[in-house]
């Protein structure tokens, strides 16, 4: 997937969204 295009449905951003949900838990669970 290309991340530096924005998906016009808005799928692209969702999937950012997840991922920084995911580097956040991450975060929380190594700290």
């Amino acid at each position: 997937m290309d991340e530096k295009r924005p998906a016009p449905d808005g799928a692209g951003r969702l999937a950012f969204a997840e991922k920084i949900q995911r580097e956040s838990l991450l975060l929380l669970v190594l700290i």
